[in-house]
């Protein structure tokens, strides 16, 4: 019994050296090594999705203007004839303390962020929650699409599975996901990335949590 304390002691000191030579070879506090051993991985970055939050030093009312700014009411057309050669970065709506915006751009995105968030005063400035998800159309028919074709990418391995050759046609219908997930992402991170440098300048905040 003394040994299995003695052997449990010489464990913890071991694995407290270990964390604080750690934590000093990069540079962080032990509080910090902890908190960084702690966290769990986000599954955000493998979805069409972000939670982004931002501080400021400047209160709400400067920043709402300043968004409001920004923004002009969204129309359905912004192509062709419709289209307008000066027009504000964003288009959406800015009611009371909340937004609900979107990047104008000049080509075609499905996978276009839909920007929404809330500014809230705090002590030393403001503090912004921005979510970034895809249009709900758009989350419809992925839904939809997915369902179908990976059902039958499976149904196509069952019957691989039951035959001594597998068939490189079986596969194509589970590549189809693989390519157009891939895609997705790519058209959605490359415009919610240049959405926060956006709004990061805009507001003069630095981001404290994503």
């Amino acid at each position: 019994m003394h040994q299995r304390h003695a052997l449990e002691k010489y464990l913890r000191t071991t694995a407290a050296a270990i964390q604080d030579s750690t934590a000093s070879t990069v540079g962080l506090s032990k509080s910090e090594m902890i908190h960084v051993l702690n966290e769990k991985p986000s599954t955000m970055k493998y979805l069409p999705a972000e939670d982004i939050t931002f501080q400021s030093k400047l209160k709400a009312t400067e920043l709402i203007q300043r968004l409001k700014d920004s923004v002009e009411p969204e129309r359905a057309f912004r192509f062709g004839l419709f289209q307008r050669r000066e027009t504000k970065p964003y288009q959406g709506k800015v009611v009371g303390n909340s937004f609900n915006i979107s990047r104008i751009i000049s080509y075609r995105n499905s996978f276009l962020p839909r920007i929404s968030g809330n500014i809230e005063n705090t002590f030393d400035g403001s503090l912004i929650k921005v979510k970034m998800r895809l249009h709900v159309a758009v989350l419809i028919f992925l839904c939809i699409w997915g369902g179908i074709v990976g059902t039958v990418g499976i149904a196509f391995l069952s019957q691989a599975f039951g035959n001594t050759h597998v068939y490189p046609m079986t596969l194509i219908p589970l590549g189809m996901l693989v390519v157009f997930y891939v895609a997705m992402m790519l058209a959605f991170k490359y415009e919610s990335k240049q959405s926060k440098a956006d709004l990061q300048s805009l507001f003069e905040a630095e981001i404290v949590e994503e």
